[in-house]
């Protein structure tokens, strides 16, 4: 739901709702990568742990840059929606 929220929230005119819906992907993000870490820990002995890191490591890294791109857009749409409100 929050990936198909994401994608609506581009029509949505009101500013803090399409900051609700990228903030609620975000946290959808981080609970499957919690839950993944989680199930690794949890279902694997001493030695598969230690395989398993290459796979952590890969999915954190994708989904802290997939939640900066996420920032990073939204604090320049923001900079955008101001610098447009000030105009005369």
């Amino acid at each position: 739901m929050a990936s198909i929220n994401l994608r609506k929230r581009k029509t949505s005119p009101d500013s803090l709702v399409r900051l609700l819906r990228m903030i609620s992907f975000i946290d959808a993000l981080m609970a499957i990568l919690t839950l993944q870490n989680t199930m690794i820990m949890v279902n694997t002995d001493t030695e598969g742990v230690k395989k398993m890191l290459p796979l952590t490591a890969w999915t954190s890294g994708a989904v802290w840059l997939g939640i900066l791109i996420l920032s990073v857009s939204a604090i320049i749409n923001g900079i955008r929606q101001v610098k447009g409100n000030d105009k005369p």
